[in-house]
């Protein structure tokens, strides 16, 4: 009986033994599972903060190239400028309104055109600044300004081209670059449009 009931304790302690190494294994396989999860989500973040940093330095560095061309533009025409002795200026009313036109002419190709005009209590005016034909740089202003009051509020982008296309653009004010339907692109063919009707305004001076 005695030896028996050793047996029996022999067995039941085996199985406690069993039972506890089973266990044993099963915590440290769960704490491996957990470690390469753990891994895994690290290595994936590291991926995705390098994928972002990539891409934040691609931004940064078209940003910044942007910035650069405004900033050449910019001193280019302010010194075209500053030198213009406008050689001719005119009148005309080709687009149902009374348009006021002033050409500044360089020996290196290079021309200014501004155009103002008025309709109501909006006043515009259109600057392009061209080499051989060529855009470089335009601005387009837009100032509301009621009679009989101090009230004045503007619009004005600047658009730099570059290669034939807009490159680059400022805006400031309240105006046509709020409106989401708004194609800055536009100002390629307004300086085309002007351009022509320049021919008409240089024939007709004979």
């Amino acid at each position: 009986m005695k030896i028996k009931t050793h047996i029996i304790l022999i067995f039941l302690t085996f199985i406690s033994c069993a039972k506890t190494t089973n266990k044993n294994i099963k915590t440290e396989n769960e704490k491996q599972y957990a470690k390469i999860v753990t891994e895994n989500i690290k290595t994936e973040r590291k991926k995705e903060l390098e994928v972002g940093n990539k891409i934040s330095v691609l931004d940064t560095t078209e940003i910044e190239k942007e910035e650069f061309y405004r900033k050449k533009i910019n001193t280019e025409f302010e010194k075209e400028f500053s030198e213009c002795r406008y050689s001719k200026n005119g009148i005309s009313n080709l687009n149902g309104k009374a348009e006021f036109w002033k050409l500044c002419e360089f020996e290196n190709g290079k021309q200014i055109m501004e155009i103002k005009s008025h309709k109501g209590v909006v006043y515009y005016e259109e600057i392009y600044y061209s080499k051989n034909g060529k855009l470089i740089y335009a601005e387009e202003t837009e100032n509301y300004m009621p009679k009989n009051s101090f009230t004045q509020m503007t619009w004005k982008c600047q658009f730099y081209i570059k290669k034939d296309s807009l490159y680059t653009l400022i805006s400031l004010g309240m105006g046509k670059s709020e409106d989401e339907n708004w194609n800055p692109d536009v100002i390629l063919s307004m300086f085309k449009k002007r351009m022509k009707e320049l021919d008409v305004l240089q024939k007709n001076n004979g």
